[in-house]
């Protein structure tokens, strides 16, 4: 009984002990993580994806029917827009709680990759250390620092959760309610990213992992649900990617350099995850404007061969190196750029899922040589990793802080990207710095001469510097290379206006607005220098379609009203300027002009209160007008 009781307290013991190193992995990583608190939002896609979107900005009850039935960018990810919603609300637009979000989600895939890899190889020192790489890789900065990136971390935990459940169900003798709850929180992550649907084969890797028969009926009949939620999902993704701006089948390539091309990106992905040493926001193609193939990319399909055979000679030999490496390519399939949707060759946020394959080898290899050989080697590997990565991914999220933090990082890493010298460009506009990002836009010119939004935005920096001459010639060269380029028409024209020359500036908008029809500010724009050169009825005409298309429109409302006050039509005046005062309180230009208006149509006691508000709001000339009126 004595030895009964000894040996029950010995593995509690040993259970107490792991789950007190667990508890110090959640604190470490936590600590390890907290810059990314500090961190702000950044121009690379935090812009549009958060602080620009309507579905986020207008979350309602109202609106949950729009969030889940249309696609937004290219994007179609819902879930992750409600927590986005939920998060921004309660922050009042604030970046802090949308980050300590991202950083709770990232905790909680620590856990649920202990219980996983726990569960699968029965070993908890292994489950241990493949969590640790995972949690304090400092890939994963990328995920956690950055906002927009925080449907990773969200799809990641539904996909984890569902590989749980699917583990249960397979240990539970196939208990169907895991199985059910499995293929919930499949949809769950889909609904979060688009890159979920992988799981399908992540599943079919679990079931080899744990000796199934992979082709005997009830394996295959459990697999339909899964691979017919694939397919779906599939088509959902893209046919989403082609709304978008982001779809780059213009930049297809030849099958047998896009295989290379995709084995060059396997082999990064396989060194920076052993080898952490050039982590980068963005990281472009080895020519990045795509102007020849460098044929030394043929020579990264050399290791991939090498993987392809090892894989097939160990297939029965070595279950969990074949599973390891199953796991990373199914879930790193579709980034790969097999199919070039995006205009990077890899992405440091892809790695976050696929990761843990190769960890839980490389964890297996650690753990059973320290333990059999009691190898310091294998200890002072272990420990020297995690010291390593914990100082990086400390070091690393901070790169997150603000855009030109960010891009001055991509611009070290790669000094040729010119996205990398135009994003910072945009920082720096951004900061006011027109004179160092007009320096960056060059930069970025200087690399890639084709890129029509460098034009633009070189364009309107100038245009901010006065460098107005400069400016509408580099937004006239934009347009000489493409005539359907509508944001170089809206600034060429902003930038003539800006010199005195309405009569040019009102043909751009013209331009512009048969591209772009539904873009009210160029109505109003237009319609104020229709205005200015007398032909008020067009100006009206502008400013209605603007009111038409934005009834909250309050430059519509002002503009028109000052338009009615010039043509005399008093009553409309005031009514366009009360709409103004209502949209925007206190603004003393409207004050002025409505006092103008009753005190023209006879009502002196309501213009005087207006023109005294005005004045006392601190608008000059209302001191005349009181002068003139109200005496």
């Amino acid at each position: 009984m004595s030895k009964k009781i000894a040996k029950k307290k010995k593995v509690e013991a040993k259970v107490f002990k792991h789950k007190l190193w667990l508890v110090v992995l959640i604190v470490l990583t936590f600590i390890t993580f907290t810059p990314s608190l500090q961190n702000g939002f950044v121009n690379w896609d935090d812009d549009w994806f958060i602080q620009e979107n309507p579905q986020v900005l207008e979350l309602s009850v109202e609106s949950l029917p729009t969030l889940f039935g249309e696609y937004y960018k290219g994007q179609y990810a819902p879930v992750t827009t409600l927590f986005l919603g939920l998060e921004y609300h309660l922050s009042g637009g604030k970046p802090f709680l949308l980050h300590l979000f991202s950083l709770l989600f990232h905790l909680i895939n620590i856990l649920l990759v202990f219980l996983i890899v726990d569960t699968l190889v029965k070993h908890k020192k292994i489950a241990l250390l493949t969590a640790a790489l995972f949690a304090l890789h400092p890939l994963q900065a990328e995920s956690i620092g950055w906002i927009s990136a925080q449907k990773v971390v969200l799809y990641t935990l539904f996909f984890l959760l569902s590989l749980w459940n699917y583990i249960k169900y397979v240990k539970s003798e196939f208990n169907l309610s895991y199985l059910l709850l499995s293929l919930l929180f499949f949809v769950l992550a889909f609904l979060s990213k688009e890159q979920a649907v992988t799981l399908a084969l992540s599943v079919v890797g679990i079931d080899y992992l744990l000796q199934r028969n992979l082709i005997s009926r009830k394996v295959l009949l459990e697999k339909i649900p899964f691979f017919a939620f694939a397919i779906v999902m599939g088509l959902i993704t893209i046919q989403a990617s082609k709304t978008g701006e982001f779809f780059q089948a213009d930049k297809s390539f030849p099958l047998y350099q896009q295989i290379a091309y995709s084995c060059y990106a396997f082999v990064l992905y396989i060194t920076e995850l052993v080898i952490p040493y050039k982590l980068s926001a963005f990281h472009p193609y080895p020519v990045e404007n795509y102007e020849f193939f460098p044929s030394w990319l043929y020579l990264f399909i050399l290791p991939v061969l090498a993987l392809i055979y090892l894989f097939f000679k160990l297939f029965n030999k070595n279950r969990l190196f074949v599973f390891g490496l199953f796991f990373f390519v199914a879930n790193m399939i579709l980034v790969l750029q097999l199919m070039p949707l995006r205009d990077f060759i890899m992405a440091d946020r892809y790695i976050y899922i696929p990761a843990i394959g190769i960890l839980l080898f490389f964890s297996h290899y650690l753990i059973h040589t320290m333990d059999k050989k009691n190898s310091m080697l294998s200890r002072g590997i272990i420990a020297i990793s995690i010291i390593i990565f914990t100082l990086m991914s400390f070091n690393r999220v901070k790169v997150w802080k603000d855009s030109y933090t960010l891009f001055t990082d991509v611009t070290v890493k790669y000094p040729e990207s010119s996205v990398g010298w135009n994003n910072r460009g945009l920082a720096s506009a951004n900061l006011n710095k027109h004179d160092q990002a007009v320096q960056d836009y060059k930069n970025a010119l200087q690399f890639n001469s084709n890129s029509l939004f460098v034009y633009n935005n070189l364009g309107i920096s100038l245009g901010k510097l006065g460098r107005l001459q400069e400016a509408i010639q580099v937004l006239s060269d934009a347009i000489n290379r493409e005539p359907k380029f509508a944001q170089a028409y809206f600034n060429l024209a902003d930038a003539k206006s800006k010199n005195n020359d309405p009569e040019g500036a009102i043909k751009d908008y013209t331009s512009f607005l048969e591209l772009k029809p539904d873009y009210t500010p160029a109505y109003v724009s237009r319609g104020i220098l229709l205005a200015k050169t007398g032909a008020l009825e067009e100006a009206l005409s502008d400013l209605n379609i603007a009111i038409s298309q934005q009834p909250n429109n309050m430059q519509g409302y002002l503009n028109r009203g000052v338009i009615y006050l010039n043509m005399k039509s008093y009553q409309n005046a005031v009514k366009d300027f009360s709409t103004t005062l209502r949209l925007k309180p206190n603004f003393d230009y409207a004050y002025f002009n409505r006092g103008i208006a009753k005190a023209s149509m006879g009502d002196q006691a309501g213009g005087c209160v207006d023109l005294q508000k005005a004045a006392g709001l601190g608008f000059k000339q209302a001191n005349a007008a009181l002068q003139r009126f109200c005496q």
